[in-house]
């Protein structure tokens, strides 16, 4: 399996500090896959610097928000002259203490920067690939943000920044991005990189932006693609044997029977269209068993020319090798990969109901309300 290219956004970083919806125990398997030969975590100077300068202002957040949770400890009358009453009463009292206990002893080890989650993000950090402060991508990425180029919000350099070192330092191919604010993403489909960005990567580095929002998302899809791995070859399978050819006499004397066309009536109209482009069928195949990225973008190339004769059932099979091949929902973002079957999906919407709301959550093609990327 080839080495998978990861960054991870300093937002993301700091909702470890705050009510995320990663866990703690996500943060320390990702520590374990960062290796050679598994993820390579690229970690600009940038975000090492914007999280220290905003850790303790998330740390504080967290506690205030923590400590004005209310805990409802009035009880209606009708309710106080069961038992239970006093001991929801004194469950209460002695919640509020713990609360209490928490927020000190978090407050004494984020002063030591002794908690849970300094200690996982500096074993990220150790594995990480790094990259020094570099002044001429930092005017790059000046230049960037006065053009108004994502990524990034107005009057905030950050994001340009770190997107310059990327350019800069990741090998070519596909980059996997985390990223908690939507500075990366399409304004119409969060999990998909913005348009600018992955024509800009594409361009540069002939490779497919991926966007996840929190690191399970990420994780959930690597593991996954790990599980579709091929078993490595048996070297002690018994060779084949191989017949040898016959003298050139016999050869010579060696006709073939000549062909016997086999009349076949088609039981139907959709038959007859399958007999005369056995292509389209062999094109199918090879994207319904694809087994690996590169088989699933060229299937989708070659599906490419049959895409205005597929006909409904085609449509119903595809998009079910989509929603159950790992291979092909991988990269569903991939901009090949998603063009093609957000296209069947909007030609074929006649498809089975429950076979296209599933085709919708592989492809995030379900709408939110308001804004997309307010948490």
């Amino acid at each position: 399996m080839p080495r998978i290219h990861l960054f991870i956004d300093t937002n993301v970083l700091l909702n470890f500090y705050h009510f995320a919806d990663d866990s703690l125990e996500q943060l320390e398997q990702l520590a374990d896959m960062i290796s050679e030969t598994g993820i390579c975590l690229h970690l600009p100077q940038q975000v090492i610097n914007e999280l220290a300068r905003n850790r303790e202002a998330k740390l504080k957040a967290a506690n205030d928000q923590f400590i004005k949770e209310s805990l409802p400890s009035a009880v209606p009358r009708h309710m106080q002259q069961y038992a239970q009453c006093s001991e929801y009463v004194a469950a209460i009292e002695q919640a509020k203490k713990l609360r209490s206990q928490l927020v000190s002893l978090a407050l004494a080890d984020a002063s030591n920067e002794t908690l849970a989650s300094d200690g996982l993000i500096r074993a990220v950090f150790d594995r990480a690939t790094k990259y020094p402060e570099d002044e001429n991508v930092f005017s790059t990425a000046l230049q960037r943000m006065q053009k108004g180029n994502p990524p990034g919000k107005n009057g905030s350099i950050g994001d340009q920044y770190n997107w310059e070192t990327l350019l800069k330092e990741v090998p070519e191919g596909d980059l996997h991005i985390v990223s908690k604010d939507g500075d990366y993403a399409s304004l119409l489909n969060k999990s998909r990189p913005h348009p600018s960005l992955e024509s800009e990567w594409g361009h540069k580095k002939a490779g497919h932006l991926h966007i996840y929002s929190e690191v399970r998302t990420f994780l959930k899809k690597y593991n996954e693609m790990l599980a579709q791995v091929p078993p490595a070859p048996n070297v002690l399978q018994q060779p084949i044997e191989v017949a040898a050819a016959p003298p050139a006499a016999q050869q010579q004397a060696q006709v073939e029977p000549p062909a016997v066309e086999v009349q076949h009536q088609p039981l139907n109209q959709e038959e007859a269209v399958e007999e005369v482009d056995p292509e389209k069928e062999e094109a199918m195949q090879m994207l319904v068993e694809s087994e690996s990225f590169a088989t699933t973008h060229a299937a989708i190339s070659r599906l490419g020319y049959f895409r205005m004769n597929l006909r409904r059932s085609d449509a119903e099979r595809l998009i079910r090798a989509a929603v159950d091949n790992a291979q092909i929902r991988w990269i569903a973002t991939d901009s090949d990969v998603y063009a093609f079957f957000v296209s069947l999906l909007t030609e074929h919407s006649d498809i089975d109901a429950d076979l296209f709301e599933e085709a919708v959550d592989v492809f995030g093609l379900r709408p939110e309300p308001g804004d997309p990327f307010d948490d």
